[in-house]
């Protein structure tokens, strides 16, 4: 692309070129900071056919003129920072070629605010159906891994309240939460096409707090019962200063500070590796499913990294990673879930066999008798005061008899004698003790 410094709308050919998209530092302005305007020349289109460019977000200004008309904008370019407003959406424009074929495309850009200011994702040119058709196609794959993601975690953030014993799952579940939806302002269509009237600085101040990673590391610790008590405090304060100062300070500030706060997520990004190595070493319960759950992260973000940074063509995986994480977390916590339902099965009827067994030493007459549901009920020093008959029988010569009997006679003489009397005593709602 023909590049012009400081100028807008510059349409001449001269012999400085700048790479597009790109950035500005890797122009002659030498600076993230400047305004200037990008032209190409394009020959051999069909005059007959509407053509699409789309132009992807980014928080630089950007307008677009084709053949001399303007096309397309986002937010508003300017000269100096007080009259630029950066964008929040990306730009998909229509034009038509002039009658020889023929289209010249300017750019203009600004971008007073940002340390990474540019267009840095690819921009789509072609027939408007086609280009369309790679739009909505973009949208929809994007939109529902989205909504899966924030599903799966509203799942957990629910299942919490019913299974409380396992506490780590509501910060696996607000970790990703807001993983979906910050994830919404970063990919180029979607939160612009719910929220049409976002404020710039907003979706600035959604894309920079760092809650998924505070949250995924607090999981971890609670999920592990592990943590290094001196990193885990300072990463975690740091981090929560930081999220104070994006919602108080201006953006250009935050600009600054996030230079160096990257640090701290690479602090963030190495205790959790070495507290995920350290479970599975200890071969601590629940170590195999999050350690693999992170590696997809960590993988995916990586490899998103140096795209981000231009040091490498390709499309972003953060999307398609995290919802292959939190369906490893789902997995396992429905695990978890399922095999305490288990338990709680087997000490039920455990309970019940056991609750049978103790009638045998306290009938469930007596229990009744002292208005109580269930043995369990029972305190020391319990009592009831009431007026009741009470019977009390005796076998005449029964030591001198069982004397003279074996063991079984005697077990066999008992059961008889129970046979006749214990079917009488119950039919008048009598207590046998």
């Amino acid at each position: 692309f023909v590049f012009f410094a400081n100028k807008f709308n510059a349409q001449k050919d001269k012999k400085e070129y700048a790479i597009f998209p790109g950035s500005l530092k890797d122009t002659s302005i030498a600076s993230n900071f400047g305004y200037g305007s990008y032209s190409l020349h394009i020959e051999g289109l069909n005059p007959a056919l509407t053509y699409s460019l789309i132009v992807p977000h980014a928080f630089s200004s950007c307008s677009i003129i084709a053949n001399g008309m303007k096309i397309g904008k986002q937010g508003n370019i300017a000269r100096r920072q007080e009259d630029e407003e950066p964008s929040v959406s990306s730009i998909q424009a229509l034009f038509r070629p002039d009658s020889n074929g023929e289209v010249r495309l300017v750019f203009n850009l600004s971008n007073f605010t940002f340390r990474k200011g540019g267009i840095f994702s690819k921009i789509v040119l072609g027939e408007v159906g086609k280009v369309y058709k790679i739009f909505r196609n973009d949208l929809i794959f994007n939109g529902i891994v989205f909504a899966a993601i924030f599903t799966i975690a509203s799942f957990l953030f629910l299942l919490f309240f019913f299974y409380k014993q396992a506490r780590f799952v509501l910060w696996f579940a607000l970790a990703f939460i807001f993983v979906a939806i910050r994830a919404t302002f970063f990919y180029p269509h979607l939160a612009p096409q719910i929220f049409p009237n976002l404020h710039w600085h907003t979706v600035f101040i959604i894309r920079h707090i760092p809650l998924p990673v505070i949250f995924f590391t607090v999981s971890l610790k609670k999920a592990l019962k592990l943590c290094y008590k001196i990193p885990y405090a300072t990463l975690l304060s740091v981090a929560s200063l930081y999220t104070i100062a994006v919602f108080s300070f201006s953006a250009n500030t935050i600009e600054k500070i996030a230079v160096y706060y990257q640090f701290v997520t690479i602090a963030f990004l190495l205790y959790n590796l070495v507290i995920l190595l350290t479970a599975l070493i200890k071969k601590l319960e629940f170590a195999k499913w999050m350690f693999f759950s992170a590696i997809i992260l960590i993988v995916v973000g990586a490899y998103d990294l140096f795209i981000y940074a231009n040091q490498m063509p390709g499309l972003y995986f953060t999307p398609v990673g995290s919802l292959f994480s939190i369906i490893l977390i789902a997995i396992m916590v429905l695990q978890i879930y399922s095999t305490s339902m288990q338990k709680v099965d087997v000490l039920r009827e455990e309970s019940k066999i056991i609750n049978h067994s103790l009638i045998r030493f306290v009938p469930e007459g007596m229990i009744k008798l002292l208005n109580k549901k269930s043995i369990k009920e029972l305190e020391v020093g319990e009592y009831v005061e009431m007026r009741m008959p009470i019977l009390s029988m005796d076998i005449r010569s029964f030591t001198k008899r069982s004397e003279n009997l074996s063991p079984q006679a005697v077990f066999d003489f008992l059961n008889k004698y129970f046979a006749t009397i214990v079917p009488i005593i119950r039919t008048h709602n009598g207590i046998i003790l």
